[in-house]
């Protein structure tokens, strides 16, 4: 793969330093290959490039500022790469800086052969000054590759970045140890209103409500959030993958194929087998959310309820007012706490965290027959075949069965 670059100069530029930089460029001993030198000046010569460079400014007066652009074009070490195809592929690419004085110079003392291009700032026709941000860097990687592939040399495959989730530091523990963290906070609203937003929309409006705001932009590859205190912050910096952009969104996605099955009276298509969290338990318990829905418990066909997305792993159903209004009309008392602390579901929760680890996260499911038919399967292996060490190694039928046959 072929790469350009752009050397920076951070002390500045004088006509000392480009000149310095135009001899070491054109040492024999880095262009000499095979009796010949691979160096060539395209609208100048190179005996005289420096002359001809300066000239081109007084000509035009503008003798200051920045002199010249310094553009490398390499090829990675371990490819067999002909230094005078590479150099001919330079001299094509340079061809984009048209009405410049360019220097082309192709080195081959090292590892990896790799070209220098030395352009003057200023066009010697027009006296244009040269600018090179990002759209015209852009361009020229897009037209490195077509020169490369027409040259039949190796051509840049960029390579997909996994985001890193930062860990805890010791002194980041020991504030969040004293209640002082900032990011702890962030991330509890963060928690909070997951739990609640259905969508994308729906969570930076009740994360603003909370005084936060969410800059969460296609373009951005990152979320940056601002507190009240006008800290910012971005997903990167929090601690846990589940709080990446890319997480977040695939997260919405879920929640929307949910939502749309319930609206319509429908168990949603999809029924585990990914690897993110999100997905795993809602595959987990789909199947009894739709049954409740068709059944009436929660809504009705004309007005269905309006619940909150459990968020992750936990159910935050009991949450919702109108829920909780619903059941006492039927004369249901909620297990959960009005903060949905689900002490009498403990058993419950254990359960579908073994459901989990030993059935979602380990297969994926082709569709949602196959996936109930698993779980038919795992509910026998769980109650007559799985041991537990705290059964005294037996099965959970068979160690009820001798509790009973005591009694």
């Amino acid at each position: 793969m072929a790469i350009i670059s752009f050397t920076n100069y951070k002390r500045g530029q004088t006509t000392g330093c480009m000149g310095a930089v135009m001899r070491y460029t054109m040492q024999n001993k880095k262009t000499e290959f095979e009796g010949q030198q691979l160096i060539t000046g395209i609208n100048c010569q190179p005996e005289s490039v420096y002359a001809d460079f300066m000239a081109t400014k007084r000509l035009h007066h503008k003798t200051d500022g920045v002199l010249f652009y310094h553009m490398v074009q390499s090829f990675p070490k371990g490819e067999a790469v002909d230094p005078v195809t590479a150099h001919a592929a330079a001299l094509k690419l340079a061809e984009y800086y048209e009405g410049y004085e360019v220097l082309v110079c192709t080195h081959t003392d090292r590892e990896h052969i790799h070209s220098h291009f030395l352009i003057n700032s200023v066009n010697f026709d027009m006296g244009k000054k040269l600018h090179i941000a990002k759209e015209q860097l852009q361009e020229l990687r897009q037209r490195n590759d077509q020169v490369c592939m027409e040259f039949s040399l190796p051509v840049f495959q960029p390579k997909d970045r996994k985001q890193k989730t930062k860990t805890m530091m010791v002194g980041e523990y020991h504030t969040a140890a004293r209640g002082q963290s900032k990011k702890l906070q962030l991330m509890n609203v963060i928690n909070d209103c997951m739990r609640h937003a259905s969508s994308r929309e729906e969570f930076i409006a009740l994360m603003e409500s909370e005084g936060y705001k969410v800059r969460w932009e296609a373009s951005r590859r990152n979320i940056t959030y601002t507190t009240p205190s006008d800290w910012q912050c971005r997903d990167r910096l929090l601690f846990g993958e589940k709080y990446l952009k890319e997480k977040m969104e695939y997260e919405f996605r879920i929640r929307t194929e949910i939502i749309h099955g319930r609206a319509v009276g429908e168990e949603p298509s999809r029924a585990g087998g990914t690897d993110h969290a999100a997905a795993s338990g809602a595959g987990a318990d789909t199947a009894s959310r739709s049954a409740s829905h068709k059944s009436g418990v929660g809504g009705s066909a004309e007005r269905p309820l309006r619940t909150g997305v459990p968020h992750r792993e936990t159910d935050r159903l009991s949450d919702v007012t109108e829920f909780s209004l619903f059941g006492q009309r039927k004369g249901i008392c909620q297990s959960m706490s009005r903060k949905s602390n689900c002490l009498d579901n403990a058993v419950m929760e254990n359960f579908f965290g073994l459901l989990k680890s030993d059935l979602l996260y380990l297969q994926k499911f082709d569709s949602l027959e196959h996936f109930k038919q698993e779980l038919a399967d795992y509910l026998d292996y769980y109650n007559n075949h799985r041991i537990k060490i705290k059964l005294k190694g037996l099965p959970s039928a068979l160690h009820r069965q001798q509790a009973l046959s005591v009694a």
